[in-house]
């Protein structure tokens, strides 16, 4: 299993976060280079990539990267605050 943070990025400020995410600058990846990096996950062959972070679902392209990660048959999970 991978677990991918793919931000930092958050709009909560949640003690308890492992990656002190909302309290630190989002650095993240662009759209193309995201893409690059499921394809690397992709040749790696986890069984699961986990979609993580910050909050995933505030990443401009991650639904192009579960596309990706899917076509290529790696199951995913999405860690998200439910926000």
């Amino acid at each position: 299993m991978v677990v991918w943070d793919t931000t930092y990025a958050c709009p909560l400020r949640c003690s308890h976060c492992y990656s002190e995410s909302g309290r630190r600058p989002s650095r993240q990846l662009g759209p193309d280079d995201m893409l690059r990096v499921a394809d690397a996950l992709v040749a790696l062959g986890p069984r699961v990539v986990a979609l993580s972070g910050g909050e995933p679902l505030v990443v401009r392209g991650v639904f192009d990267v579960a596309e990706r990660l899917r076509a290529g048959g790696v199951k995913l999970s999405i860690n998200t605050s439910g926000w």
